[in-house]
C-alpha cells in the first residue's frame, strides 16, 4: 500500500502530538475558572485598569491610542461623558482608526437620547449630527453605521 506524502506528513504530526502529551493523559482534571475567573476581582471591577489608564495618558497625553483606549474602559462602566471626551481627544490626536469613531458614535447616540430624554433638543441634535460623522468616518469596517445613520435621519427629521 502506497501512503501519499501528504498523508504521511499528517500522521506523523498526529503521532508527534500523542507523544508530547502522553504523559498528561493520566492526570485529573483542574478545573481553575472559579478562582481564575469567577472569583477574580481584577477582572469584575476595572477601576485599575482604568487608573493606568489614566496613568498612562497622564504620562504620554500624545499618544491617540491610550486615549481611546481609556474612553472604551469608561463607556464599558457607565462613564459616558468621560469616554465621550476620551475617544473625542483621541480623535482630536490623529486616531483614524474605525473602531474609535464607531464607540464615539454609539456614546454620542446614548448621551443625545439622554439629552433629548430631558428636554434637550439642541445637545441631542448636537449630538446624534455628530454622531453620523463618525459613522460615516466608521464606513464600512461595521455593518451598523449605515443602519445607525438612517436611524438617526430620522430621529432628526
Amino acid at each position: 500500500m502506497v501512503v501519499s506524502r501528504r498523508r504521511a506528513e499528517g500522521l506523523g504530526i498526529l503521532i508527534l502530538v500523542m507523544l508530547v502529551y502522553a504523559g498528561s493523559l493520566d492526570n485529573g482534571f483542574h478545573f481553575d475558572d472559579d478562582h481564575s475567573i469567577v472569583r477574580n476581582t481584577h477582572l469584575h471591577d476595572l477601576s485599575t485598569a482604568i487608573e493606568q489608564m489614566e496613568r498612562a495618558t497622564s504620562l504620554d497625553s500624545s499618544d491617540a491610542v491610550l486615549w481611546a483606549k481609556r474612553g472604551g474602559l469608561l463607556g464599558s462602566v457607565g462613564q459616558m461623558e468621560k469616554a465621550a471626551t476620551m475617544l473625542e481627544r483621541a480623535l482630536q490626536l490623529g486616531d483614524r482608526r474605525p473602531k474609535t469613531a464607531y464607540n464615539r458614535a454609539e456614546i454620542l447616540v446614548g448621551l443625545g437620547q439622554r439629552a433629548w430624554d430631558e428636554g434637550d433638543a439642541k445637545m441631542a441634535t448636537t449630538s446624534w449630527v455628530r454622531a453620523q460623522d463618525l459613522y460615516r468616518t466608521a464606513g464600512t469596517s461595521y455593518r451598523r453605521s449605515s443602519q445607525r445613520i438612517a436611524q438617526l435621519e430620522d430621529r432628526l427629521r
